[in-house]
């Protein structure tokens, strides 16, 4: 009788432990997504690295929130690519380049110096 008893409580630890176990935790791989300024005069630099297939896109916006310019990039592989703000107006503007739903936004200044035209981030 003693031995029925310690087995069933062996048995009920065990069946316990196993129900009670997490799972370990899976981080799934994200994207890396880099926005810098380029060595020519009024280009930004965009290289996204892809961890999984999936959409990519890289958005400006005007001060009033207005989409100005979309432009959707390979959703399979890793890319850069170069933007050149020369045909934007003078103004604060909003790029927001996302990938698998990663999002990276940065702001920036169109304007006027020394008579050239420039941009700066804001951010």
């Amino acid at each position: 009788m003693k031995n029925s008893i310690k087995l069933a409580a062996l048995l009920l630890l065990v069946s316990t432990s196993v129900f009670a176990a997490t799972p370990a935790k899976t981080e799934t791989a994200q994207d890396e997504i880099t926005v810098q300024a380029s060595s020519k005069n009024l280009v930004i630099g965009v290289s996204i690295q892809k961890a999984t297939t999936g959409r990519a896109y890289v958005k400006f916006y005007d001060k009033d929130n207005n989409e100005v310019m979309t432009d959707y990039l390979s959703s399979k592989q890793s890319t850069e690519k170069g933007y050149n703000l020369s045909q934007l107006p003078f103004g604060t503007y909003t790029m927001a380049v996302t990938s698998n739903n990663k999002v990276v936004t940065k702001q920036l200044s169109v304007y006027n110096e020394f008579g050239q035209k420039t941009y700066v981030f804001l951010q």
